[in-house]
């Protein structure tokens, strides 16, 4: 009703977008830091905070990296992805800028998956699903098309503010602790190669 078909088409073009970016962004690595950490196991909270801290330095590496991408190459993306539509150029630079939220979730989100957190990580889903919800519906109602683009872009940062609330919890997640462990190089090699093998499936 609000949007029409060309606004559905364009809600689609950039949901199929933001699925490869989100796998670029982040390294490739949720499947491999659910089976690391599922396999080490939650005794080990130190073996398993090594392999977060791997994963975090490689997200952070890779999203800034495609966030720089995305601030260049905005004009060329919105060709690709629109259909020579230079008026949603602002799309990608309000994603280059919102992208780190976004990676976060997802890093939070396998974190979660792989320590077994089934509870929280419901909990998550349920306040993600609820928030982009209602997020979208008011941005929609009163800026249509360019509303729905917003609204999908940038959900996610909102629900980040939810995240380190449910952080705070979880043994896991002692960032001070995290921030002092030296890089391992034996959790890098494990990550990288579920990374490669997923980057593999997305091109």
């Amino acid at each position: 009703v609000y949007l029409g078909p060309s606004g559905l088409g364009l809600i689609g073009q950039l949901s199929s977008f933001l699925a490869i970016l989100a796998i670029i962004s982040t390294g490739a690595m949720n499947n491999g830091i659910v089976k690391n950490l599922a396999s080490i196991g939650n005794s080990d909270l130190f073996n398993q905070q090594k392999v977060i801290k791997v994963a975090l330095v490689i997200t952070f590496l890779f999203t800034t990296l495609t966030s720089f991408a995305l601030l260049l190459f905005a004009p060329l993306l919105a060709d690709l992805v629109f259909g020579s539509n230079s008026d949603l150029n602002w799309v990608f630079w309000v994603l280059s800028f919102v992208l780190f939220f976004q990676s976060l979730f997802s890093l939070f989100s396998s974190i979660l998956n792989g320590i077994k957190a089934f509870k929280v990580f419901n909990l998550l889903s349920i306040i993600a699903s609820i928030s982009s919800l209602f997020f979208c519906l008011i941005l929609v109602y009163f800026y249509g098309k360019n509303g729905a683009l917003l609204a999908l872009i940038s959900y996610q940062a909102i629900v980040c503010v939810f995240l380190l609330f449910l952080g705070k919890h979880i043994p896991q997640l002692k960032w001070k602790v995290i921030w002092e462990i030296k890089f391992d190089n034996t959790a890098f090699i494990s990550l990288a190669k579920f990374s490669l093998m997923t980057m593999v499936s997305a091109i």
